[in-house]
């Protein structure tokens, strides 16, 4: 199908002001938070550490098994509206037993 002078393509990019809603999971609880596409994870960090009644920097996120950094974004992760990210506690050192 040819398009004539007149007609446009449709716009496929993701609107920078357009919110999508994200799932965060942490343990046995689940909340949803909108982000713009062009915002950093950092937002969805502090929102979901504020909801579970954490620091924030004690929860690691993941997104379709890749960690999620604080300077990502819903763009860059290619993320759509209802996907899932998971938050784990951050467990630091341990040792081997002997």
């Amino acid at each position: 199908m040819l398009l004539s002078d007149t007609e446009q393509k449709p716009d496929i990019k993701p609107d920078a002001n357009e919110k999508i809603m994200l799932i965060v999971r942490h343990e046995d609880k689940e909340i949803k938070i909108a982000l713009k596409s062009n915002h950093a994870m950092q937002k969805l960090f502090e929102a979901a550490g504020k909801a579970f009644q954490m620091d924030y920097k004690t929860l690691k996120f993941y997104y379709n098994d890749k960690r999620l950094r604080p300077d990502d974004s819903v763009a860059s992760m290619e993320m759509e509206d209802g996907d899932e990210i998971s938050a784990f506690l951050e467990q630091l050192g341990g040792s081997s037993a002997l």
